[in-house]
């Protein structure tokens, strides 16, 4: 009896093709046998986003996949090609392959090849992944305001310094990461983390960034927009691109050591009257 195999794979960008292999399957006239990734670390480091619907698949294809091939595995390949093609967007199926193995014998062969399933994260991955991301970025540009609030007004007023806001562009909105607003956006910050994530996902951030500073400058008035940066421990492609991209936008750069001048700077540009009016 003939069996085929098909390597299930993760194509973050179908534009540009690149993939990682997250699952195999083997189909043959009797039904199908899945086997997925254990560890899901290596695919969301690849496309620098939440795998859940990864999960979600390799869950419904475990449970409910037994029979999605049946008639397609007893066919020439060219119908069973026809068959996996059905998925064509973040999750693929290479073309089906033959093997007069039968599928426990063939699944237990490939599957520690292809989805490398003893090997462990890199070592350069591992330290990505264990480093600092934006979030941190956030509540220390947000410390730093509350400081220089008390050195202004004695006590930091509430509910000026606002995390993840939606600010209007002029052509969508977007989420400022980090914003003092009384009403008024004095101005505010989005942030970006260099030490973790991988490269795709770090320019995918940039791009996005670079974006929003474009369109909600205008809408923003006189506000004043930066971006904090943590930086990578080694030299960068991904993160001099983003410094040049963000400078060419006239977007002051901080980096943590510039955060409590900042701030200094933006809280000055609050009404000398502000306690008053929040009492009022």
């Amino acid at each position: 009896m003939t069996s085929y195999f098909s390597q299930i794979q993760y194509v973050p960008d179908p534009i540009t093709g690149e993939r990682v292999n997250i699952g195999i399957v083997v189909i043959d006239s009797n039904g199908c046998q899945f086997q997925f990734v254990q560890d899901w670390r290596r695919p969301s480091q690849f496309g620098g986003e939440d795998v859940g619907f990864l999960r979600e698949f390799a869950e419904e294809a475990s449970r409910d996949g037994s029979g999605w091939f049946v008639a397609a595995g007893a066919a020439p390949s060219e119908s069973l090609s026809h068959a996996l093609s059905r998925w064509h967007n973040k999750i693929q199926f290479s073309p089906p392959m033959p093997s007069i193995k039968n599928r426990n014998d063939l699944i237990n062969e490939l599957a520690p090849r292809i989805l490398h399933l003893s090997a462990e994260i890199e070592t350069e991955d591992a330290a990505r992944h264990k480093g600092r991301g934006r979030e941190k970025a956030i509540s220390t540009a947000v410390r730093s305001l509350g400081n220089a609030m008390r050195e202004k007004f004695g006590r930091a007023p509430r509910g000026l310094v606002q995390r993840h806001i939606n600010v209007p562009g002029r052509i969508e909105s977007h989420e400022l990461h980090l914003g003092l607003k009384n009403g008024t956006l004095y101005g505010g910050a989005f942030a970006v983390s260099f030490e973790t994530g991988s490269p795709r996902s770090q320019q995918r951030d940039t791009d996005a960034i670079a974006f929003a500073l474009e369109d909600i400058r205008a809408p923003a008035g006189e506000a004043q927009l930066a971006v904090i940066v943590l930086p990578p421990s080694r030299p960068s492609r991904t993160y001099d691109r983003a410094r040049h991209i963000f400078r060419s936008l006239d977007a002051p750069i901080l980096a943590e050591r510039n955060l409590p001048n900042w701030a200094s700077k933006l809280v000055e540009r609050l009404p000398e009257d502000l306690l008053a009016e929040q009492r009022a």
